[in-house]
C-alpha cells in the first residue's frame, strides 16, 4: 500500500458518502422523484471517484504514469458528480426546462474540458516526505482551473436551499437546510487546497473540510431525515 494515510482518507470519505447513497436509494418514491436522481447520481460518482483514488494506492507498489491517468479517471467522475449537484441547485431554483438544459449544459462542457487538461498534461504523482500523502498533481493553472469550475456546483446548491427558506415551515426542515448549506459551501474550498496542494498541511486542511461536509451532509439527509420522515418535531 502507498501512503496509507491517503488511503484511509479517501476510505472514510467512501464510506461517508456510500451511507448517503444506501439512504437515497432506499428512500420511498416522493413528489420529487427527479430531485432524489440528481442526488444520488451525485453522490454515486463522488463514491466512484474516491474509489478511484484508492485502487491504484492498493494495487501498484510505486507510483507511475497509470497511477496518473486513475487520478485523471477519477477526476473525471468528480466532474460528472459536481455536474449532477449543479443540477440539483438548477431543480431547487425551480429553473426553466430550457434554461436548465443550457445551464448544465454549458457547465458539462466546462468540468469536462478542465477534465481533459488533465489527460493532455499527465504526471506521475508524489509521495510527501513523510510518506503519509499523495501530491497527485504539481501544475498549479490546471488544477486552479479545474476547482474554480468546481465551485459554482457547490455555491450554486447553497444559493438554492437558502432561497426557499421562507417557505420551509417546520423547525427541522429549517435545520436540515442549514446543514446541507454548510456542506455545499465548504466543499469547493476543500477541492481548492486538495487539487492545488503543495504540502501535507494543505491536505490536512483539505480532508478536514471535506469530512465536516460530508458528516454534514450526512446529519442533514440520513439523521434528521429519519426525524422528519417519522414527523419528530
Amino acid at each position: 500500500m502507498i501512503a496509507a494515510y491517503t488511503v484511509w482518507a479517501h476510505g472514510i470519505m467512501a464510506t461517508l458518502t456510500l451511507a448517503s447513497l444506501i439512504y437515497l436509494f432506499f428512500k420511498k418514491p416522493s413528489a420529487n422523484l427527479r430531485a432524489i436522481r440528481l442526488y444520488f447520481n451525485w453522490f454515486l460518482f463522488f463514491f466512484l471517484y474516491n474509489l478511484f483514488l484508492i485502487l491504484p494506492l492498493v494495487i501498484f507498489d510505486r507510483l507511475n504514469l497509470i497511477t496518473g491517468i486513475f487520478f485523471n479517471t477519477a477526476l473525471l467522475f468528480l466532474a460528472i458528480g459536481a455536474w449532477y449537484a449543479f443540477q440539483v441547485g438548477l431543480n431547487l431554483m425551480a429553473v426553466r426546462a430550457t434554461l436548465f438544459k443550457l445551464f448544465s449544459t454549458i457547465y458539462l462542457f466546462g468540468v469536462l474540458f478542465a477534465t481533459v487538461l488533465y489527460f493532455i498534461f499527465p504526471e506521475v504523482p508524489r509521495v510527501t516526505s513523510d510518506g503519509k500523502w499523495i501530491l497527485w498533481y504539481s501544475n498549479q493553472p490546471v488544477s486552479l482551473f479545474y476547482s474554480l469550475l468546481l465551485a459554482p456546483a457547490g455555491w450554486l446548491f447553497v444559493v438554492a436551499i437558502f432561497k426557499g427558506w421562507t417557505s420551509l415551515k417546520s423547525r427541522l426542515l429549517k435545520t436540515r437546510a442549514c446543514f446541507f448549506g454548510f456542506s455545499g459551501f465548504i466543499l469547493p474550498f476543500a477541492a481548492f487546497y486538495y487539487f492545488c496542494s503543495k504540502s501535507a498541511t494543505d491536505i490536512y486542511l483539505s480532508f478536514s473540510l471535506i469530512f465536516l461536509a460530508l458528516v454534514s451532509f450526512l446529519i442533514g439527509n440520513v439523521v434528521l431525515g429519519f426525524f422528519i420522515k417519522h414527523k419528530i418535531t
